[in-house]
């Protein structure tokens, strides 16, 4: 069976309903479900469909709540720790952002941690949200302990996924990245399809290099640009984990693991652009910052969240393709929460 091709809007109809089949209420499966179907429209496959069944099955098992009930654990006119208790990971970061959106309106800037979260998806999305208010965004999260600056060291941190938004007079320049050189999503999605992965990516339980993705699973990452990579992870933790009083480190939960809350924290930043000049002045500097790149070569210069925009403005056009290996996924995911099969469900959702 070969690639599927689904619109953008009959794959978010079909996520959803899946997720409020686990008792998801219908705005937060709607919110996750286009989350989850905008990363695979990206070309981010390893953050879109590849996701959802280990979330399905963490709501089964109960280390994910289908409710996302957000808690004020401390809060100031800029500044507010949220508590997710273990719901959904989307859902959160996205009403974290909102909050300090929010803060940012009036105060200029509004900074917000979240403890007792999950696997929030793709850090751009809500660091581009802030970009909707004509402000800058920065989100980040911190996860299992994955990444080794070089082989033979025990990973203690994860890769540690950051995004930073800016927004211009046209797509916003997203940098949007883990420490590692590749995410782990990406060796997950080459397990699934029956590929090697380059060596250098990741190590063995051992520690040795390897090219198999099932041992690279059991293994450590390699962060990119070794020590350097590392450290970034080292910040993000301590501005995840640390700074929200939350878990960090070894004490986050592995994703492998579907009985058990992983308890990531996450850190969220909105800078209010017009405490500084006129969002106009502004995104047109930024445009004239991007010009000036684009002439200093007579190749194609790829500016940060260009491909992915124009991915999802490809996909809102001409579909999603589905692989083979995320429609079998889905499929037992499916039949394991009480849902008809993949075939069933597709035509349901017509």
């Amino acid at each position: 069976m070969g690639d599927t091709k689904i619109q953008i809007e009959h794959l978010g109809r079909i996520c959803t309903l899946a997720l409020e089949s686990v008792g998801v209420a219908s705005d937060d499966a709607l919110l996750t479900a286009r989350l989850l179907v905008r990363s695979e429209a990206e070309g981010a496959a390893s953050h879109g469909l590849l996701r959802l069944p280990p979330l399905l099955e963490r709501i089964r098992q109960g280390s994910v709540k289908p409710v996302t009930a957000m808690a004020v654990v401390k809060e100031s006119p800029t500044t507010a720790i949220l508590d997710a208790a273990d719901g959904i990971g989307q859902v959160a970061g996205y009403r974290a952002m909102e909050l300090a959106i929010q803060k940012a309106a009036s105060a200029g800037l509004g900074a917000v941690t979240v403890i007792n979260g999950g696997n929030f998806g793709r850090a751009g999305h809500p660091a581009s949200l802030a970009t909707d208010h004509g402000m800058i965004g920065i989100a980040a999260s911190n996860a299992s302990p994955r990444l080794v600056p070089n082989a033979g060291m025990k990973p203690m941190l994860g890769n540690n996924p950051w995004a930073v938004a800016i927004p211009t007079g046209g797509a916003p320049v997203v940098v949007d990245m883990a420490n590692s050189i590749v995410a782990n999503g990406k060796i997950r999605a080459a397990k699934n399809e029956g590929q090697s992965i380059p060596e250098g990516w990741a190590t063995d339980a051992s520690g040795n290099a390897t090219t198999d993705p099932a041992a690279a699973l059991k293994g450590a990452l390699i962060a990119f640009g070794g020590y350097k990579g590392w450290s970034l992870s080292l910040i993000v933790d301590m501005l995840t984990g640390v700074l929200s009083g939350g878990a960090f480190a070894d004490d986050v939960g592995s994703p492998d693991n579907t009985s058990r809350p992983q308890k990531s924290c996450y850190f969220f930043l909105a800078i209010n652009i017009r405490h500084f000049m006129d969002v106009e002045q502004f995104t047109g500097r930024s445009e004239t910052l991007l010009k000036r790149l684009k002439a200093a070569s007579d190749k194609d210069v790829r500016i940060p969240g260009e491909n992915s925009h124009h991915n999802h403005a490809a996909a809102m056009k001409n579909g999603v393709l589905v692989r083979p290996s995320a429609i079998k996924s889905l499929d037992e995911t499916f039949k394991k929460i009480g849902l008809p099969g993949w075939d069933a469900v597709l035509e349901r959702t017509k």
